[in-house]
């Protein structure tokens, strides 16, 4: 009973995994994580055999790969850190100074967090799986060959040169059903204009509340 307006995610106890081993380095104060979450419907995928390195695979078919996706330029704007306090200091080293600190106190005040762009369908069943965000990532994941890992552009997502079928190592996985009604969306949308029927009788209703008060 997933509001399907929402959008899938998860949410890591380390407040810096998403970024902690991203091959690339920063651009515009912007860092794409080196974890994606997909979410995909049923015949979007086929289970692979276990990779080499013992990771569980899957196969993404062609026109999910166009959907599922984000533009690889976006990918950062999707992974983020939640603190519960409000950090203190004057210049960028000092809050970071309170973020370490405080955090090193108690760690449960912080977490990160990994969302899924893609809109969901109403009463759709998916499959949500943790895959690397970047191609050396998918390339090691998947057990190929160093020199094949080596080439790889240290910037190009897991999921941009193809428009065919792609394999995906991946590291959890965890399935959900979406809502069909209920939710603010489906409730908003009943939202519309009396008509006369209707004005006669909410002002009826309005004069008995008069009379009783």
């Amino acid at each position: 009973n997933f509001e399907y307006h929402y959008l899938c995610g998860i949410e890591v106890y380390e407040e810096d995994l998403p970024w902690r081993y991203s091959p690339a380095l920063p651009a515009n104060s912007q860092l794409s994580p080196w974890l994606w979450v997909v979410a995909l419907k049923a015949g979007e995928f086929l289970r692979l055999a276990a990779t080499p390195t013992g990771l569980n695979a899957i196969s993404i078919n062609g026109d999910a790969m166009t959907m599922a996706f984000p533009a690889a330029t976006e990918s950062w704007a999707w992974a983020h850190t939640h603190l519960n306090f409000m950090p203190e200091g004057g210049s960028l080293t000092e809050i970071l100074a309170d973020v370490q600190s405080t955090l090193g106190s108690n760690m449960n005040l912080g977490c990160s967090r990994l969302l899924c762009p893609r809109r969901l369908e109403p009463a759709t069943t998916y499959t949500a799986f943790l895959i690397p965000a970047y191609e050396k990532g998918r390339l090691a994941g998947l057990g190929k060959a160093d020199a094949d890992i080596a080439a790889a552009d240290n910037t190009a997502p897991s999921w941009t040169g193809t428009t065919g079928a792609r394999d995906f190592p991946f590291y959890t996985e965890w399935s959900f059903t979406t809502s069909d009604e209920g939710d603010f969306e489906s409730l908003a949308r009943l939202i519309g204009p009396l008509d006369k029927t209707d004005a006669d009788r909410l002002a009826s209703a309005n004069k008995t509340l008069d009379i009783r008060k």
